[in-house]
């Protein structure tokens, strides 16, 4: 806190414009003092405030070469000395952006070849570095995981600009001779064609760790990746923020160097303020305050709401943003609070929304037409956008104490190169303690209590815990399921598989008729099939906790389809769902959680095992495969969904149905939809608008 009031009295623009010499005077003792990031954060103070210091600017911009922060100076105030350790920073001799000191550092270590894995602050640039690294078309097949379908979305745009590269972000697209894989660590262990790769690129690396992911499964899954992708990949580049210690064997098996750095682009404030008289008051009273774009953090998507009508009540309504509210409540429903928040500059991004409109929202913010963001870890982790402010309205992940680690990405948020030099983070609850985090990797580091499901995708001659071999040994020798069921149900843990066979066996003649069925299953069928699901392998996600509310969640879907009238429907008949916004976000989160993710997995995993059973007592087995499609795609063509992803929602999809090319697999779809003329369609203004975005994005 003193040093943020030293900063303050420093750089008050009264005294820069009174004493600008005496200011970079100081700003100078303090950079040439032992404290590199204090001297850093003085300089990005001084950007901030740069047009104040007039005539000063070379001397700031010389204080600002000496921090290595290359990409704010300006080339013309140097001197010659400085303009060759200016060019020293360039990707290229004429490349039209300069990396900061420590980025060049990582970029020429990856270009002669070497292995990183590099920990740094989430303004830092890491994935400027992966972009230049493209720029260079020196690797055929690029292989980029990330933690969410929004960092794909991000990811993917950036990528645009690179001609020779076909960009593959789902399972339906075909390579081409060089490749930019942009997938979540599910999409990637999907693919048997991810092979000759030459860059390996892991994302928010931490989350190969199940205690940091929270989420066995996904880190499971995103261990898999590494373990299969790594084997043979030429180079590999790893990233993320904050993360003090790497295990030892990380870098003996993929000779690997570590780079941890704190170098930091963008400067904070972090101001803790007293909650009174309540939390609510204290945070509307801050809110009156402030007129940049900001960032609000909640714990958990019903707390946004409850954010979201705070403001609502709140803020005036202003003369933007009516044709994205009167769309909105056209196609879903006008008594979504989303609308109103829309007409005050205000909405929400949490991962109960849909795609596409998460990616509208986060495009309003940063183009200025909303002003709050309230977002949940959806958001937080990795999307960039224009924010001056992050508000943490309570210091939880759902009803869990913040841990620093998550404190520090969300503060990392706050500000952004160029635009906001100082970022502001407000916060009701005293900072989680500071702690040196460390990463386990069980892929690389393979102990005793490596989860099983991991476990069976090692080579056996990476294991060599005795213990471990004897857990395995087990698997290999029972006789309920092969060995090789479990490697390709990646993810599921093989004691649940077991337990789900071994129930088959031993009811084998009763069961048949409920699990022997094709393409269109009775009501009973897929009743008796979720009953054995919720049995053995989940306890239920979101909204849906038995197996009985997974079949009547299902029925709805099928008869219903995605869209306003699913979402009547469960407003007028769920007893427990009060209110529209409830019922439309219980809508999507059914949609996105299970009927796209959940049940696709979990029926895969039932067919393969119904399968070799029946085969075992030579009795016909079901096929699956058409009802997991199905469900999948919410009863809707492929493309049709697929497209949510680049930013065009189903019901605008549906309405272009007709120009586009379908059922042909999503390369043909995207072809189509490049040639369509938007000012030929018969749409709103508003729509027009989202079908340009999304051609200009593909």
């Amino acid at each position: 806190m003193s040093q943020i009031r030293t900063m303050d009295r420093i750089f008050e623009d009264d005294n820069i414009r009174t004493n600008p010499f005496s200011v970079l005077s100081e700003v100078s003792k303090i950079v040439n003092g032992s404290d590199e990031k204090l001297a850093r954060d003085a300089v990005i103070f001084a950007m901030e405030k740069r047009e104040l210091f007039g005539q000063y600017k070379p001397i700031l911009d010389k204080l600002t070469r000496s921090v290595g922060l290359f990409p704010y100076v300006d080339f013309d105030n140097l001197d010659i000395n400085d303009k060759i350790a200016y060019r020293f920073n360039q990707p290229t001799e004429n490349s039209d952006i300069v990396f900061h000191r420590e980025q060049a550092e990582v970029y020429r270590a990856l270009m002669s070849g070497e292995n990183v894995v590099l920990s740094a602050p989430t303004s830092f640039g890491k994935s400027l570095i992966i972009d230049k690294l493209i720029a260079t078309e020196l690797y055929d097949n690029i292989v980029i995981i990330v933690p969410t379908i929004a960092l794909i979305d991000e990811l993917r745009k950036k990528c645009l600009k690179h001609n020779a590269y076909k960009i593959i972000t789902h399972f339906g697209q075909e390579k081409a001779d060089k490749n930019i894989f942009v997938l979540t660590q599910e999409r990637a262990v999907e693919r048997d064609d991810i092979k000759n790769v030459d860059l390996f690129v892991i994302d928010e690396f931490y989350k190969l760790d199940p205690a940091a992911e929270g989420d066995e499964e996904r880190a499971v899954v995103l261990n898999i990746a590494l373990y299969s992708i790594a084997k043979t990949a030429k180079q590999l580049y790893m990233l993320g923020p904050n993360i003090n210690e790497i295990p030892p064997a990380l870098g003996e098996k993929y000779r690997c160097r570590f780079f941890r750095t704190d170098f930091n682009t963008v400067s904070s404030k972090l101001l803790t303020l007293k909650a009174k008289p309540n939390r609510k008051q204290a945070f509307l009273k801050l809110i009156r305050t402030m007129n940049e774009p900001t960032l609000i953090y909640a714990k958990s998507p019903g707390q946004a709401n409850t954010i979201l009508k705070y403001l609502i009540d709140e803020l005036p309504v202003i003369d933007s943003n009516d044709d994205v509210a009167e769309w909105v409540a056209d196609n879903y429903h006008e008594d979504w609070n989303v609308v109103d928040g829309y007409r005050r500059g205000i909405s929400v991004h949490h991962g109960k929304i849909t795609r596409s409109i998460g990616q509208l929202n986060v495009r309003l913010f940063n183009e200025g037409k909303l002003k709050f963001l309230i977002c949940t870890s959806s958001l937080i982790e990795g999307v960039n956008t224009v924010a001056k402010n992050v508000v943490i309205y309570e210091s939880k992940v759902a009803e869990v104490a913040m841990e620093y680690f998550t404190f520090k990405n969300i503060q990392g948020r706050a500000g952004r190169m160029f635009e906001h030099f100082v970022g502001h983070i407000y916060t009701f609850d005293e900072p989680p303690a500071p702690v040196d985090e460390s990463v386990d990797i069980p892929a690389v580091t393979i102990g005793e209590n490596i989860p099983e499901s991991l476990a069976v995708q090692l080579d056996e001659q990476d294991i060599t815990n005795e213990a471990l071999k004897n857990k395995l040994e087990y698997l290999h020798t029972q006789t309920s399921i092969p060995f090789d069921i479990f490697k390709e149900l990646k993810g599921v843990p093989p004691s649940h598989i077991i337990a789900l066979a071994n129930d088959i066996y031993d009811h084998v003649s009763a069961y048949h008729k409920f699990l022997c069925w094709n393409n269109r299953p009775t009501y009973e069928q897929v009743d008796f099939c979720n009953e054995l699901l919720f049995r053995y392998l989940t306890n239920g996600k979101g909204g849906i906790r038995s197996s009985k509310q997974l079949t009547f969640w299902w029925n709805r879907l099928k008869r219903l389809g995605s869209g306003k009238d699913f979402i009547l429907d469960v407003y007028q008949n769920d007893t427990n769902i009060k209110t529209m916004d409830k019922a439309i976000e219980a809508s999507f989160d059914f949609e996105r959680r299970w009927a796209n993710y959940m049940i696709p997995r979990l029926y895969s995993a039932l067919d393969k095992v119904q399968k070799h059973i029946f085969g075992v007592f030579n009795m016909p087995a079901g096929d699956y495969s058409s009802f997991i499609a199905q469900v999948e795609n919410l009863y809707e063509v492929p493309e049709l969904i697929a497209l949510d992803e680049y930013g065009l929602p189903l019901p605008i999809a549906k309405k272009i149905r007709k120009q586009l090319t379908l059922s042909k697999g999503l390369d043909e779809t995207l072809t189509s939809l490049r040639l369509i003329k938007p000012s030929s369609l018969y749409v709103s203004d508003f729509e027009r608008k989202f079908i340009e975005d999304a051609i200009k994005n593909i």
